[in-house]
């Protein structure tokens, strides 16, 4: 599962709750995932671990620096998110 959040701002803190939450969805089975209707702003994208990722854990590599939305740029394509054996 994936989940889209807003930022307060530059640099802030990608807070989890309920508040903050734009946009969420399950990938396809190829890993593809899109959300639309967003707005000009700041956002984090989180993604969460599937059950099966073991009890030794796992971690999602992807993008880690905020996604920007404005006029000028009004959409942006990630890349891939790699899911990882720890």
């Amino acid at each position: 599962r994936v989940a889209l959040y807003r930022l307060d701002g530059p640099g802030a803190p990608c807070l989890l709750d309920a508040s903050g939450l734009v946009a969420s969805g399950e990938p396809d089975a190829r890993g593809r995932f899109s959300f639309s209707g967003l707005g000009a702003g700041r956002y984090c994208l989180v993604a969460a671990l599937p059950d099966d990722a073991g009890s030794a854990g796992a971690s999602v590599s992807g993008p880690d620096e905020e996604i920007v939305l404005d006029a000028r740029r009004p959409a942006v394509v990630l890349p891939p998110l790699a899911l990882r054996p720890r």
